[in-house]
């Protein structure tokens, strides 16, 4: 992944406010060239820096469920978290200090769902190196915006 320099932020900070905003209006406010920014905006995408998607405030679907596992493991931390990564229900995880040894969001469409994961998908016997792990529900949040695809995908799968 390339290293982000002044340029590069300021579109990615303008993006990140309004991920439709084309080349051109950016090219304007930043004052450069409309090439120079379709040129480093295909950069950052393809270096991973950057990813332009739709998000959705889980708030509007009443049926989800978002729920914050705390993991313990042994061993080597990235097979477990490469373990859970695959978990179609996961949105993200990281390793993490403190009690737990990794954290990672689920969203589900259902309390049967996440009864599911939790309980078939995210287990020792399930991933590699988990030992345990630990669920709390988000009751409430502020500003929680989500990857749509993955939202979506969570939606379907409860209802099918």
């Amino acid at each position: 992944m390339q290293k982000m320099d002044t340029l590069d932020l300021q579109i990615a900070k303008m993006l990140g406010e309004d991920g439709r905003l084309s080349n051109h209006s950016i090219a304007q406010r930043l004052g450069v060239s409309e090439p120079t920014i379709r040129n480093r905006v295909k950069q950052l995408i393809e270096s991973g820096a950057i990813r332009i998607r739709a998000v959705v405030n889980p708030d509007i679907f009443p049926e989800m469920l978002i729920a914050v596992v705390g993991v313990k493991q042994r061993g080597n931390p990235e097979e477990c978290i490469a373990g859970i990564s695959k978990v179609p229900e996961v949105l993200f995880v990281a390793n993490v200090t403190g009690t737990h040894d990794q954290i990672a969001v689920i969203a589900t469409g259902s309390r049967q769902k996440l009864a599911e994961v939790v309980a078939r998908k995210l287990t020792a016997a399930s991933i590699p190196n988990l030992v345990s792990s630990e669920t709390y529900v988000v009751l409430f949040n502020r500003d929680m915006w989500l990857p749509a695809d993955k939202i979506i995908d969570a939606l379907q799968d409860s209802r099918d």
